[in-house]
């Protein structure tokens, strides 16, 4: 499903380091994209279960936030987007 989607319209947002995303998207063949949100993103306030890690991915998309999609896997992500 990932290569459907246009490169440069999707991000990913993780409550994970980045050291430890990167290696886990590389080790299933994922290219990760240049707006890629960690945990250890200094531009956050806050990690899930708040919105920021969605938020600020949608802002360096240049997208409302209001208007984008987002999958999620965890408990503290479903919150986040609720």
């Amino acid at each position: 499903m990932i290569d459907s989607l246009p490169e440069g319209r999707y991000a990913v947002a993780t409550s994970g380091a980045k050291t430890y995303a990167y290696g886990c998207m590389t080790r299933v063949g994922i290219i990760p994209p240049p707006v890629t949100i960690t945990a250890d993103d200094k531009r956050l306030k806050a990690g899930k279960p708040a919105p920021d890690p969605f938020l600020l991915a949608a802002k360096c998309l240049g997208y409302d936030a209001s208007k984008c999609v987002v999958f999620e896997d965890s408990p503290s992500g479903i919150r986040a987007v609720a």
